[in-house]
């Protein structure tokens, strides 16, 4: 199952890698739920419209503003998809609307039974819309003035941290580097950038990269260039982009050289789906490519990686997190 390429040198065609061909289905797949967001959103809108018209009189008397938060909603949402369209079109100026063009159509040989032939019908996961909604968040949060309070209490704290603990730094030929995971739309490597340090983002989501428009060609690239960074101590990678499982059963095993060469700590970071489920399938994982040792109660120890997770979480799940790893004789200083 492959398609049709250019060489790095703009030469004779060559054959896309199978990895390529579901790279660009992935972004296709991107694209097109970007540009469904309108749709997406009215059909919310409308739905709390029809709700709102079914309360009786004396329950409509009790949110009188309901009406003008439905118009103010209706509001922002074609102001987001302005946003959006403005984001594709800086992206590639054929992907905004329209067919897409045939380097960022779902391939021929990945196309299912709901994508049409010009790979541009397929139908929109409930949980991408999601994403692109947390996306249109993370704006707000990281580059609008309504985000500044926001980012004041979170990434304020981080970057007086950091001045504090490393305020006798002294090596002038090497700038303390910073290797934030998860980096999002890229504002706090910005601001570690700004007080002088060398900052690396480090980021998985197709969706966020999108909007920063910044990606190595392959998640496998994306890793070694971590590790070769920062390889040589304690450093996470953010695994979930359009593939979660392909992250760890294929990816994850290709940089295991690497990151054994160089010594240093891997953190699996799992970033959606059940936390309980992404836990276990990352230990699973690190175990089969790293291997384990046992501890003095006989749980599984896995030598130079361990797991992080921090979305979705509160005392309950962590309780249910502990539970898992122990019934699968997972130590819990893996996690």
């Amino acid at each position: 199952m492959k398609g049709a390429d250019s060489d790095d040198e703009g030469g004779s065609p060559r054959e896309q890698t199978q990895e390529e061909l579901e790279e660009q289905a992935a972004l296709a797949r991107i694209i097109l739920t970007f540009r469904d967001y309108q749709q997406s959103a009215e059909w919310e809108v409308a739905r709390w419209q029809s709700n709102y018209a079914q309360l009786p009189p004396h329950h409509k008397a009790l949110i009188p503003h309901q009406p003008a938060k439905l118009a103010a909603a209706r509001a922002a949402v074609n102001t987001n998809m302005f946003f959006i369209k403005s984001l594709l079109q800086a992206f590639d100026p054929d992907c905004a609307s329209g067919p897409l063009p045939p380097h960022l159509m779902v391939p021929p040989a990945l196309r299912g039974p709901d994508d049409g032939e010009d790979g541009c019908s397929a139908r929109v996961n409930a949980n991408d819309i999601d994403k692109v909604r947390y996306v249109l968040k993370n704006v707000v949060r990281d580059w609008s003035a309504e985000g500044a309070a926001e980012r004041l209490l979170s990434y304020g704290r981080i970057l007086a941290e950091l001045q504090e603990g490393f305020k006798d730094w002294s090596n002038a030929h090497r700038p303390l580097r910073v290797l934030v995971p998860g980096a999002g739309l890229a504002r706090l490597c910005v601001e570690i950038a700004a007080l002088g340090y060398e900052a690396q983002g480090n980021e998985y989501s197709y969706f966020m990269l999108l909007a920063v428009m910044t990606a190595w060609p392959t998640d496998a690239a994306a890793m070694n260039n971590m590790i070769d960074h920062f390889g040589t101590g304690i450093y996470a990678c953010v695994m979930d982009s359009y593939d979660y499982a392909k992250a760890l059963s294929e990816v994850l095993p290709s940089v295991a050289v690497h990151k054994l060469s160089k010594g240093g700590y891997l953190v699996l970071r799992p970033d959606s789906g059940d936390p309980t489920e992404a836990v276990l399938m990352a230990l699973a994982a690190a175990e089969k490519v790293f291997g384990a040792t046992r501890n003095a109660k006989g749980f599984k120890v896995i030598p130079g990686c361990g797991v992080i997770q921090g979305d979705g979480i509160d005392l309950p799940t962590m309780e249910k997190i502990a539970n898992a790893i122990e019934a699968a004789g997972f130590a819990a200083d893996n996690v």
